[in-house]
C-alpha cells in the first residue's frame, strides 16, 4: 500500500507544478497578460456575487493553497480562466442552491385577497442536476478549443452571455481576428453539434 501511495505521489508531482512554481509565473506575467486575466474576471464575474477583482483572488488562492493543482501541460492563462470560471460556476451553483422562494403579497391591486401561487422553479436536486449537465457540456465544448487561447476565452464570454466590444475586449483582437475567431468557433461548434453534442 506504502509503494502504491508514493507512487501515486509521484505522477502527481510529474503532471503538476507546484505552488511555488505558480507563484513564480505569477510574479512574471506581464502588463497585457495581467490585463487579459483582468478582462476575464470581470466577464465571468457577471451576475455573481463575487467582483472580478475578488474572483482573481479566489482562483489564486485555491492555487497556492494546492486545491487546485496547475497542470504542466496547460498554460497559466488559460489555467486560471478555467479556475476563475469553476470558482463563478460555484457561487452560482451556491445561490440556486440556497434560493428561497420570495413571498408576494396575499393581495391584489384592488385589494382582494390573492392566493400565493405554486412555485414552478426547480426542486434543489433539478438545479445540481442541471447546473452538473450545462457544466459538463461546457467543459466538452471548452476542450474543443484548447489549442486556441483567444478563442477559449471568446467562447468563455459568449456562454456568459457578453456580446460586442465588451466580448472582444476579453481578447484584444482587432475586427478582422474578431470576426475570424468568431466564425472558427461557429464552424467547430457546428461540427460538434452535427456529431452529437459534447461526450
Amino acid at each position: 500500500m506504502e509503494m502504491q501511495e508514493s507512487a501515486g505521489v509521484a505522477r502527481n508531482a510529474e503532471e503538476e507544478r507546484a505552488p511555488e512554481e505558480f507563484r513564480e509565473a505569477v510574479r512574471r506575467l506581464s502588463d497585457t497578460n495581467w490585463e487579459r486575466l483582468r478582462r476575464i474576471a470581470t466577464a465571468l464575474a457577471v451576475g455573481r456575487t463575487l467582483e472580478g477583482e475578488d474572483l482573481m483572488q479566489e482562483a489564486m488562492a485555491r492555487v497556492l493553497n494546492g486545491g487546485r493543482p496547475w497542470p504542466r501541460n496547460v498554460e497559466i492563462l488559460p489555467f486560471l480562466a478555467g479556475v476563475m470560471r469553476s470558482v463563478a460556476n460555484g457561487e452560482r451553483a451556491k445561490i440556486k442552491r440556497s434560493s428561497v422562494r420570495q413571498p408576494i403579497s396575499l393581495y391584489s391591486h384592488a385589494g382582494d385577497l390573492a392566493i400565493d401561487p405554486v412555485s414552478t422553479s426547480a426542486t434543489p436536486e433539478e438545479a445540481v442536476a442541471e447546473e452538473e449537465e450545462w457544466s459538463r457540456v461546457r467543459q466538452g465544448i471548452t476542450v474543443m478549443f484548447g489549442d486556441d487561447y483567444d478563442a477559449q476565452v471568446l467562447l468563455e464570454g459568449i456562454m456568459e452571455g457578453l456580446e460586442g466590444e465588451e466580448l472582444r475586449g476579453l481578447t484584444g483582437l482587432d475586427l478582422k481576428g474578431f470576426a475570424s475567431k468568431r466564425r472558427l468557433i461557429q464552424r467547430r461548434l457546428t461540427k460538434l453539434k452535427a456529431n452529437g453534442g459534447p461526450k
